[in-house]
């Protein structure tokens, strides 16, 4: 049992125990203060990897999850500025109470997912063809409502201090971005083992099934879920950032990525849960940190993301490969194999 254990999570103990190096090199790093960044930086990004694992373990490749946050956090961003903003975009529409921009995200989070499911359902496109071509769309979305008519691009502060305190709020030491995580997966937990709707999450979808409009609502609800934590996420950042622009968050899907598989959610879906992709995101976020404490180039973090991405996907391969072989497929001693016939 304890050697399962470790093969499972090989590489989630392989990054701790780097961290626990550079805690031992670096004395420093190991202080409340950077524990309270690290986490919230990786709030925000934990938020978005629930629902892009949730995609996942469904079979579902969802590319677009940083885009579709992208863009709901700027368009919150725009309508959350305050009468004292120096550059307020609407300077003519007063400041909307918090309930109401986060009303507006989710209808981008609803309309997002009509889109999803009708490209999968009934157009039939690749998973990572539509959320290639539908990330490329929200980002050129963002960049038209930020491009200004004379040239150049807006960069949005100064918000209302509503919602400001989704990125800076505590509650003594505990962030309200943390709290807002802790509640959503709670809130998962009891929807996928209490109601009946959690069966609509429960492992990889059949893309072929000949009933397009079940297929249709089925993934709807699975993009709908997802999208709201997007766009929720893009909100929380914005808010974290206190200024939003062109290229908001657009490095979020390597860490989101990079996380979720380092949390065991297998590529091609049906392995893995949400707890364990929040706490992979953690991890890689951690990493980050401490690579930045460290005086690491941004490249070389990059890199390192990366190279992690790819060594999970490969773990996982091979871990699937070894499960799925049958015992006629493994090449035996010749003793054996005579005892066998």
């Amino acid at each position: 049992m304890i050697q399962t254990f470790f093969k499972r999570f090989a590489l989630e103990i392989a990054v701790i125990l780097a961290l626990a190096v550079i805690c031992a090199v670096e004395p420093g790093f190991l202080s409340m203060r950077n524990f309270r960044n690290i986490l919230m930086i990786a709030c925000p990004l934990m938020i978005m990897g629930v629902g892009f694992s949730i995609c996942l373990i469904n079979g579902i490749q969802d590319f677009s999850c940083a885009s579709i946050a992208s863009l709901a956090g700027v368009i919150a961003a725009s309508l959350s500025q305050s009468e004292e903003a120096s550059r307020k975009m609407f300077s003519d529409v007063l400041v909307l109470p918090l309930p109401a921009v986060l009303g507006i995200t989710l209808v981008i989070a609803l309309a997002a997912a009509v889109l999803h499911a009708s490209f999968t359902s009934f157009g039939k496109v690749p998973s990572f063809v539509r959320s290639i071509a539908l990330s490329g769309a929200f980002v050129g979305i963002i960049s038209f409502y930020l491009e200004l008519p004379e040239g150049g691009y807006r960069v949005l502060s100064g918000f209302s201090p509503s919602f400001s305190a989704l990125g800076a709020l505590f509650f003594g030491a505990i962030p309200l971005q943390a709290l807002i995580l802790l509640s959503l997966l709670a809130i998962f937990f009891v929807v996928m083992t209490q109601f009946k709707i959690g069966s609509y999450f429960n492992g990889v979808q059949n893309f072929n099934a000949p009933n397009k409009v079940a297929l249709f609502i089925k993934l709807f609800i699975i993009f709908a879920f997802a999208n709201i934590l997007y766009t929720f996420a893009g909100c929380v950042e914005a808010a974290r950032e206190n200024r939003v622009g062109v290229g908001f968050w657009a490095d979020a899907l390597f860490s989101v990525v990079a996380g979720t598989l380092l949390g065991t959610v297998s590529v091609k879906g049906g392995k893995g849960t949400v707890l364990h992709s929040a706490i992979g995101i953690f991890l890689v976020c951690a990493l980050q940190y401490a690579l930045v404490f460290l005086g690491a180039q941004s490249g070389i973090q990059k890199i390192l993301i990366c190279a992690l991405m790819v060594v999970s996907v490969i773990v996982d391969r091979t871990q699937n490969a070894r499960r799925a072989t049958p015992w006629h497929a493994v090449s035996l001693p010749t003793w054996q194999v005579s005892s066998l016939q």
